[in-house]
């Protein structure tokens, strides 16, 4: 409730505007602590009274974590900063999402993102990842040259997560077979 009352920056004796209250309604929800809020208005006799009700987040008790393979589960919870026995703070939880990303592509894991987030009644919040699963290869270009041949220099197999570093690597495994003028990939 503290939270929420630092946020709002309307006071007593101020002239009520929806604009004003719409703009406290944004900064109660920006703090990270609710998961929705909505205002009633009161008549009195000086004018109007604003009451904010707010459904506070639950309680982080666990987090469960499905979808990686090419980052560890340890890896992404030493990312995850919201500690569990508290309130979870949603906006703590986007941070450390970022965070997780950018560390699946400085890892080369261009196409990996989070799919789904969930908190669970019993205060399990569950992150699903989509890694950008490799699906295979389609070899174009190549009159003389078998395509086991190239398919034989690539550093990722279908079923893995693409990283764009290993793809540049094969990319150069293959120019450097000498058989080609030019190599490129393209998604």
């Amino acid at each position: 409730a503290e939270a929420a009352r630092t946020a709002v920056h309307i006071k007593a004796g101020d002239a009520f505007t929806e604009a004003a209250v719409n703009q406290d309604r944004q900064a109660i929800y920006e703090t990270g602590w609710f998961y929705d809020l909505y205002p009633t208005f009161d008549a009195v006799p000086e004018g109007v009274k604003i009451t904010y009700h707010v459904m506070e987040n639950p309680v982080l008790k666990s987090v469960e974590i499905t979808g990686n393979k090419a980052l560890s589960t340890a890896d992404i919870k030493n990312l995850l900063t919201v500690p569990s026995g508290q309130v979870l703070n949603s906006k703590k939880l986007n941070s450390d999402i970022t965070a997780i990303e950018a560390r699946y592509r400085k890892d080369g894991y261009i196409l990996a993102k989070i799919s789904d987030i969930n908190m669970k009644d019993d205060g399990t919040l569950k992150l699903t990842f989509n890694e950008g699963i490799l699906e295979g290869y389609t070899v174009k270009g190549n009159e003389k040259t078998k395509e086991y041949v190239i398919t034989r220099e690539m550093r990722m197999k279908p079923g893995e997560a693409f990283n764009v570093k290993k793809a540049r690597r094969s990319m150069q495994r293959v120019y450097n077979l000498g058989y080609f003028e030019d190599v490129n990939m393209k998604l």
